[in-house]
């Protein structure tokens, strides 16, 4: 049996550090090596790291000051000793089989990444299929443009959690320091030089609904990181010809855009020239975007909407009135 290292960075978890750890050491796969990532937590998260360590010998743990997320994970891969590697966040839980059966599908396939569902969950409510008996079914996939037009939607594969991944590519693709959203440009381009992914079809990740969790925060600039993020994207999948992933990103910078244009516009804690240089730069980056003819003309208004609510106001007035006419006519 391979080894497989699983990394988890560790900060402000104590109420959750020990579901965490505990479903990582219940693995039906023995063969796993285990590092803790103590990112300079403030509460105790550190001494339960230690516990742990002293517990089973398959644990590592790293001692390090505060560098956020990213700098975490790239700590844990430097220090791994296999070829192999999943995250998993410190307030989440994996199946019992989370790693025997994606390491079972790729070994199988001679693939690079191996996936599965993930699934939210409230505190004390886990799911039934936490504890469900599982087998060893699979799919494979060819990573084509077409593939990735359909799984868009589909946070599993945007994620670095729920994977094992070969660590070639975390060697290649660090994650970038001092952001947010820093894993879906990662994966993209793993994705992409995987060529194939198997995905295990069964619930496995088990995603808490942490109300103090950066998605679930109030309002930051760095949430902005977002649109740094689809830049990436765009950049990347322009760079090898993926013209519909190319654009269906610009529309996703747009109207994200839009959204943060608004929030800032309306805030009084940030200065308004913020959402007058970010209203600037989208349309002078991405305004051909609203032309996207593989985006619904609603979505594309939508989008529009934000920026330009008045006029977006007096289109659908006259575009109800057209369709009125129509109706009689015809």
């Amino acid at each position: 049996m391979d080894l497989v290292s699983i990394i988890v960075p560790v900060y402000n978890v104590e109420k959750y550090i020990h579901e965490c750890v505990d479903s990582i050491i219940n693995q039906t796969y023995k063969n796993i090596e285990i590092i803790l990532v103590d990112d300079g937590s403030p509460d105790n998260c550190g001494k339960i790291c230690d516990d742990y360590a002293k517990k089973d010998s398959r644990i590592k743990v790293i001692h390090k000051e505060n560098g956020g997320l990213s700098d975490a994970r790239n700590a844990g891969v430097a220090l791994s000793t296999s070829e192999w590697i999943s995250f998993v966040d410190s307030d989440d839980i994996i199946h019992p089989q989370t790693i025997e059966l994606m390491f079972f599908a790729l070994m199988k396939e001679k693939t690079d990444i191996a996936t599965s569902q993930m699934v939210n969950f409230e505190d004390g409510h886990i799911p039934e299929t936490f504890h469900a008996e599982l087998s060893r079914d699979y799919i494979l996939n060819e990573v084509t443009e077409e593939f990735l037009m359909e799984v868009f939607e589909d946070s599993r594969y945007h994620s670095a959690c729920n994977k094992i991944i070969n660590k070639k590519f975390l060697f290649q693709f660090p994650f970038a320091l001092g952001r947010y959203h820093e894993d879906s440009p990662v994966i993209s381009k793993m994705l992409y030089l995987s060529q194939r992914i198997v995905t295990v079809p069964y619930e496995m990740y088990f995603y808490r609904n942490n109300q103090s969790s950066i998605t679930r925060s109030t309002f930051s600039l760095k949430k902005l990181d977002l649109l740094w993020a689809w830049e990436q994207q765009i950049d990347f999948y322009k760079s090898i010809g993926f013209k519909r992933m190319q654009r269906l990103l610009e529309f996703r910078f747009i109207s994200s855009a839009g959204r943060f244009y608004k929030i800032i516009k309306e805030s009084t804690d940030i200065n308004s020239d913020l959402a007058k240089k970010l209203k600037r730069y989208t349309f002078k980056n991405y305004f051909h975007a609203l032309f996207n003819k593989q985006i619904p003309i609603n979505d594309r208004l939508f989008a529009l909407e934000y920026f330009y609510p008045r006029t977006i106001m007096v289109f659908w007035l006259v575009r109800n009135r057209i369709n009125k006419i129509l109706k009689k006519r015809s």
